[in-house]
């Protein structure tokens, strides 16, 4: 005797079951051997939904009608994806300055002394006022960074950050220290 599901089969019915479970299973295998094999099997004419890989004899060039992949890449090509990887990624260095902030626009290009190129860039207020600070390009920001506060900006691609322009309201000064990340 044996117990399937809670019933107890006897001897005679379990080839019977074991057939049937094999039968179910072939017709699945056909249904899905149909499918990959039919033209028409996604409902659109003359489309192949399903294609099998073929190799290549050619290993040297690999085309398909979308796009062509050259296996022997020569250096020109390498040493150009290498720069533009190179050009993303931040290079690490440091820098730090502490400025003066009043009532008119300073621009960190223009009156901070060296170019400014970098990836990432902290901006902390030191006080005693309000301070607007805005990045690249001047457009009168709304919020300020108060006293105290820091704001860490990160554009992820080195070089993204050219300009720092920073405002206080008028007849008020603040000290802003700057770390900057090329």
């Amino acid at each position: 005797m044996y117990y399937l599901f809670g019933e107890v089969l006897n001897d005679k019915y379990i080839p019977w079951f074991l057939i049937t479970i094999m039968a179910a299973f072939g017709v699945m295998g056909l249904v899905i051997w149909y499918l990959l094999n039919n033209n028409t099997a996604s409902g659109l004419n003359n489309s192949k939904k399903f294609q099998m890989l073929k190799p290549y004899n050619n290993i040297n060039n690999i085309s398909t009608p979308q796009c062509s992949i050259p296996y022997n890449t020569d250096s020109a090509i390498l040493q150009r994806i290498n720069s533009n990887i190179e050009t993303q990624i931040p290079q690490g260095l440091q820098d730090t300055r502490q400025i003066t902030v009043t009532d008119s626009i300073y621009d960190l290009f223009t009156e901070g002394g060296d170019r400014v190129d970098w990836t990432s860039v902290q901006i902390c207020n030191n006080g005693p006022d309000d301070v607007y600070y805005d990045i690249n390009d001047w457009t009168n920001p709304e919020a300020p960074l108060v006293p105290g506060q820091c704001q860490s900006i990160d554009f992820r691609r080195r070089g993204a950050i050219t300009r720092i322009y920073f405002k206080c309201n008028n007849g008020e000064t603040a000290t802003v220290s700057v770390f900057g990340v090329e």
